[in-house]
Formats: structure tokens, C-alpha cells, sequence
């Protein structure tokens, strides 16, 4: 369609059609009207201008001056349809007069031969002629004759090849009286269409005899009105009132502005654009809120979830501005609003860290604490931070939170996991919060010992205060509490030789000292003492093996002095032991008077080496600590003076790729590890 109706496609009996006008168009615009049935030639237009400017008379025969265009024979029948308003064309007015070309052939050699037309005894075939603008026409007398409504360049056009009895035509339905049709088959509104007030007329068309009698239709019209912008965007509301909390999730809507436009929707004449044109106070120049552009719903910008305070702007005043054409057209209609905005404080928060009783025998599940939502109707959840065997909380649609069972601290001491407030579509309506329960500690833990005997040494010499060695025990409830202070009591000594109370132990530390000077190895090789460990309300036995042995009098000897040069590269693994040494104590044997402790105390100041070793063997394992990026030589010499003293050179060369290079080092960097060897102190302390 075009905006008047259908250009040159009907030809045929009456059939249903469906025509598109813009509204607001100008009155008396042709809709459609009869058109050629055969093709339309200069020829054909020319023998119409000469039949309109002939018919000023009431005769039945016209002259008729044919014009040589084309080459089509013109015969038959020439209808001419009545345009209404020519009140001096009487014979036109009504049915479409039929006249009867009587002459020769008008394109033949006497081409400027005058003849006329006259009124049919009989027709034969019929030819129906376009419409053209109305220009007005000099009638007889040399009046002007008004012409037909003006059509437009796009006017549609239609043929109809009506019953031989029609001789007019009939116009129904939804005329709204701005419709009309001539008798000559001539469609017209005469006035503006408004498709707000109706968007499509269904209107309907019959064919009429000289009685009045349909001999034809009605067959359906349907005119359909196309939208202009001829409305402006309206708000619903001059002004506009919301509040939002403080935190709220940004990009969440919390209130919506809304504006109609009578236009078509489903056209960009209805499609209305939102926005936001002003924000006061606009703070640091940053813009708190947002406005989706199709559907007016203000939400808070990321700053603005983070920075509104309504300790500081409890309210804020927006203006929101609407458009239509999508706003991309310079003629766009808009309309603006105000939006006042209240900031309410967000009550959305964290609880306090809860602490709660282990193993509490009160009925569960306990209500521990509570979040709650700044609106009713949220929904609420608990995740987890980590995944556990068993999850013992739980959240009500309240918000309130509950231990399900009891708690054992020593298996979990703390529990951190976050409270979900969602909408009735399961969506956040702000960020978890975390909730964090602590499990109190109860003494439910009686002190444990490290092993079933622990055994010191002490050599019979020893001084009076010592201390021979410690007794290890453990208490399981929380560290630094009163439930986990242990005490240490001597219930029992055996045997009781040469007398009771040999030995004593710390309160607090279970450390022990030799009480008394009155130990020999060959009367008293062994004492076993029983100690009691407890807390504030739990008590445990523990017992210690004391065995006496020998006076360390034996200095520990190397094996040989000199160890030579050891050569590594500079990547070489850490772990890896790069010497083996042996010395040997004539003191007893696996006691800890003959056990031997390697150290390194001079040449390896940044700790690069270490020595381990064997407790059965006590050879020594030099090992490397950490890595050394710089190559250095050492002399190896042995110094007598130092009785248990060995003396060995380490020299560093590239790595075991061959891809350090350090001959351009100028100067030799000298480095001596000594060794000493020093008798390893006892479990005794000695």
C-alpha cells in the first residue's frame, strides 16, 4: 500500500481490498476509483480530455477530435464516470454514460477527422477510464466547470468490471460520516482520519442497479489508518516519591517512573526514551542514580550503593525528561518529572561474631542471631563458605539463625559462612552478609601424656638444681585458657633409695632438678617416678623413667683431621650431602654421655651448610642448607690446638652444566669451616 491506497492493481469484478492513510491528511483525497481495464495509452487519456472538454452540452452525441498516438485500435465502448461535483454536466452525473464510437477509425489516414460519439443503442465491451487531478475545465460559454477532488500522486487505483445492470455504488460499515463514494465508483474521505479515535474502518461496497438492488457485494474495504506523531509523551505523575536503603544493590530497581503516548507503539511515533537530566545534590560530580531508558525504573548506581549516606544527604531531588521517536529525532515531543528521593539507613547488616558453648545440652535447634531485610517479603538462605560433612545452621523466613546440634570446639573451633536475602524470583537484593560463630570452649578435656613412660637420664655427678629433663603432656581444650593449665605433683618415687624426694618437677612447666647429691650408678641405676598432671578439674598420672649413668669424662675424637677439598658446582640441589665425617666418645655407650652433636662455627656465616647426625652411628651428614651464587676457595689446614676440631675446604666452580664461568673473578675469596664437635646434652640436661 501507499499512504492513499493501492496504485493500478485492481482490475476485475469487485474483491475484497485493504488501503493504508496516514492520518491527518487533508479533506477530499481520493481513496481509489475506476481505472482502464485494457492498457493505459496517451491515446486513451487524450480521447477522455477531449470527452471532458466536449461535455457542456445535454446531447447524446458528442463530437469527438481523436489525437494520433499510439497504434492501438480504439473500439468498443468508452465509459466515462460522473465525478459528482460537475453541476453542469448533467448527462455526466449518476451512472457512467456510455458512448458509442460511430466514425471510422480514428488513427486511420484521415486522422483529423471530426465525428461523434453517440448514445448506445446496445453496447458492446466496455472500457473504463482513469481519473485524473481535477483542473478545472473551460465549459460552453466559456465558464469555468469545477473538477473532480484532488488526488494525490500515490492515489490508488482500481478496476471494476461491474454486473451490465450496476449502474451505481453503495458504501457501508464504519463510514463515520468522513467516508463517501461516488456513484461513478469514486472512494474519498472528506475529512482528517485520527487513528486514536479509530485505527482501522471497516467499511463495505455493493454494486447497485437502476432500483437500487445490490447485483453485487457487498465485498469488504478495510482502511487502515497509519500513526503520525501528532502526541506528546505524558508523564503519569508532575511529581514522583520513593525511598531507597542505604547499600542497596546497584542496578536494582526501586522505583519506576511511567509516561504514555497516544501513538502507535508499535511505531517509533510511541517509542518513549527515559532519562535523567539532573541530580541534586550531585556530589563530587558523581551520579548515585540510573534510570533504564525503556521501562523508567531508577536503581543506584555502583557509587551510589557505596557512598549514600543519609547521615550525610538524607534526600535527593532528580529530573527525569521523556521523549519519543526513540529520542533521535530533532522533532521529538517530550515532557519532564521530578523525583524526590528519600535515603533511609540500611538495616542490612552483619550481626556481631557469635560465640557459642561447645557441647551445650540445652534443646536445639538455639537461636544464635539474626539479619534482616529493609523491606518484608524477602527470602532468606544460608551458604556456605567451605564445604563441611555437616552444616549445623539454619535461617527461618524471620531471618533468624540457628545451631541445629551441639558443637565440639576441638573438632571445629569456628564456623564462617553468609546469610542470602533474595526476591520471589530468587534474585540478590544485596550482598551476602557474613556471619561468623565461634565455639566457646568448656574444660571437657582431661590432660593427656605424650607417651606412656618418658625417660630422662642424669649422670651421678650431677649438681643439686639441675635440670635433668621436661614431661610433655597436653590438654586438648583451648590453648592460653584456664582450661588448659596443667599442674605437675611427684605422687611416688621407686625405689625410695638412698632416700625419698630425689627429685623434683615445676608446678607449671614440668621440668625436673635433682633435689638431692646422693646418686650412684651401681647402687640406684634406675628411678621411676609417678606424676600427676591436671587441670582445673580433671587429673592424670604420667610416668618418667629416670636412669643414672656415667660421668662424661671422654672428649669425642674425629676420625681423621683433614677431609681435603671438596669441589661442587654453584646449582648444586639443597638437601644433597656433599661430606660424611665420624667421631667417636669413649664415654657409655648410647647414653648421652656419648652422643655426639656436629656444629659449624665459623665459615659459614650466612648458614649455607648443615650437619646431621645418626643417633645410632653419630656419623655426620653435611648437607646443603640453601643455595650459594658466589664461588669461593677455602685453604684447608688443621689447627692442633683445638682438641675435637676439623678443619676442611669447599671450593665452588660453575654448575653442573658448565654454563658458569668465573675466570674473570680477579681475587679468591677465602672461607674456613671449623667444626666442633661438642658432647650432646643428655634428655637429663647434661
Amino acid at each position: 500500500t501507499t499512504g492513499y491506497g493501492q496504485e493500478e492493481k485492481f482490475s476485475g469484478p469487485l474483491k475484497p481490498m485493504t488501503f493504508s492513510i496516514f492520518e491527518g491528511q487533508g479533506t477530499n483525497q481520493i481513496i481509489f476509483q475506476v481505472s482502464l481495464t485494457k492498457e493505459k495509452h496517451t491515446a486513451a487519456r487524450n480521447t477522455l480530455d477531449e470527452i471532458l472538454t466536449k461535455a457542456s452540452s445535454h446531447s447524446s452525441t458528442l463530437p469527438l477530435r481523436h489525437q494520433r498516438e499510439g497504434r492501438q485500435r480504439l473500439s468498443g465502448e468508452v465509459a466515462v464516470r460522473g465525478l459528482g461535483r460537475h453541476r453542469r454536466w448533467d448527462p455526466l452525473r449518476g451512472a457512467a454514460q456510455v458512448l458509442v464510437w460511430s466514425g471510422p477509425d480514428p488513427r486511420g489516414p484521415k486522422g483529423n477527422q471530426r465525428d461523434s460519439l453517440r448514445a448506445p443503442g446496445d453496447s458492446s465491451r466496455g472500457i473504463s477510464v482513469r481519473g485524473r487531478r481535477g483542473p478545472e475545465r473551460g465549459a460552453a460559454g466559456g465558464g469555468a466547470a469545477p473538477g473532480p477532488p484532488p488526488a494525490c500522486d500515490h492515489a490508488g487505483s482500481s478496476a471494476f468490471k461491474a454486473s451490465p445492470l450496476a449502474v451505481t455504488f453503495k458504501l457501508t460499515g464504519e463510514t463515520d460520516d468522513i467516508f463517501q463514494i461516488q456513484p461513478d465508483g469514486l472512494l474519498y474521505h472528506s475529512k482528517a482520519l485520527d487513528r486514536e479515535t479509530r485505527a482501522v474502518h471497516k467499511l463495505q461496497v455493493s454494486a447497485l442497479d437502476a432500483h437500487g438492488n445490490t447485483v453485487e457485494g457487498p465485498v469488504p474495504i478495510t482502511i487502515e489508518v497509519k500513526d503520525i506523531n501528532d502526541n506528546r509523551p505524558v508523564f503519569l505523575q508532575s511529581k514522583y516519591e520513593g525511598s531507597v536503603r542505604q547499600n542497596s544493590r546497584p542496578g536494582k530497581p526501586f522505583m519506576y517512573v511511567n509516561a504514555t503516548d497516544l501513538d502507535d507503539p508499535a511505531t517509533p511515533n510511541g517509542q518513549l526514551i527515559y532519562k535523567i537530566i539532573m541530580q541534586l545534590p550531585k556530589v563530587n560530580n558523581v551520579m548515585y542514580f540510573q534510570i533504564n531508558n525503556k521501562t523508567g525504573a531508577i536503581s543506584l548506581t555502583l557509587a551510589g550503593s557505596q557512598e549514600l549516606d543519609p547521615l550525610k544527604n538524607p534526600s535527593y531531588k532528580l529530573v527525569v525528561s521523556v521523549e519519543d521517536m526513540g529520542g533521535q529525532n530533532e522533532h521529538s515531543f517530550s515532557d519532564t518529572t521530578s523525583v524526590d528521593i528519600m535515603v533511609k539507613a540500611n538495616i542490612w547488616k552483619a550481626p556481631e561474631p557469635v560465640e557459642i558453648e561447645e557441647n551445650s545440652t540445652n534443646p536445639y535447634p538455639i537461636k544464635i542471631t539474626q539479619v534482616r531485610w529493609n523491606e518484608p517479603g524477602a527470602l532468606y538462605s544460608l551458604v556456605e563458605k567451605e564445604k563441611l560433612s555437616k552444616f549445623p545452621f539454619l535461617i527461618d523466613q524471620e531471618g533468624d539463625i540457628y545451631v541445629t546440634q551441639p558443637l565440639d570446639r576441638e573438632e571445629k573451633d569456628a564456623y564462617v559462612f553468609y546469610a542470602v536475602a533474595t526476591d520471589e524470583h530468587r534474585k540478590p537484593l544485596a550482598f551476602p552478609l557474613q556471619i561468623q560463630v565461634k565455639v566457646k570452649d568448656i574444660n571437657d578435656n582431661p590432660p593427656t601424656c605424650s607417651s606412656t613412660v618418658t625417660v630422662l637420664e642424669v649422670q651421678e655427678n650431677e649438681q643439686i638444681g639441675n635440670s635433668i629433663g621436661t614431661l610433655i603432656a597436653h590438654d586438648m581444650d583451648e590453648e592460653n585458657t584456664i582450661n588448659s593449665v596443667l599442674g605437675y605433683r611427684i605422687v611416688d618415687q621407686t625405689p625410695k633409695v638412698p632416700r625419698d624426694g630425689l627429685f623434683l618437677v615445676q608446678a607449671y612447666s614440668g621440668m625436673f632438678q635433682l633435689a638431692l647429691q646422693s646418686l650412684r650408678k651401681r647402687d640406684t641405676p634406675q628411678y621411676n617416678l609417678t606424676v600427676e598432671v591436671s587441670d582445673k578439674d580433671f587429673k592424670t598420672l604420667c610416668f618418667v623413667q629416670i636412669n643414672i649413668i656415667d660421668i662424661n669424662d671422654q672428649i669425642p675424637i674425629f676420625e681423621k683431621s683433614d677431609y681435603g677439598n671438596l669441589t661442587l658446582p654453584e646449582d648444586t640441589a639443597i638437601g644433597t650431602v656433599i661430606l660424611t665425617i665420624q667421631a667417636t666418645d669413649a664415654d657409655e655407650p648410647h647414653t648421652g654421655s656419648s652422643k655426639i652433636l656436629y656444629r659449624i662455627t665459623q665459615g659459614d656465616s650466612e648458614g649455607h651448610l648443615e650437619i646431621e647426625t645418626d643417633p645410632e652411628t653419630n656419623t655426620g651428614y653435611v648437607k646443603v642448607k640453601k643455595s650459594n651464587p658466589i664461588p669461593y676457595c677455602v685453604q684447608l689446614k688443621f689447627d692442633p690446638f683445638l682438641h675435637g676440631c676439623l678443619i676442611y675446604a669447599l671450593e665452588h666452580t660453575k654448575n653442573s652444566e658448565g654454563k658458569a664461568n668465573f675466570q674473570s673473578l680477579q681475587r679468591v675469596v677465602q672461607a674456613t669451616y671449623v667444626i666442633f664437635l661438642q658432647e650432646a646434652q643428655s634428655s637429663l640436661g647434661i
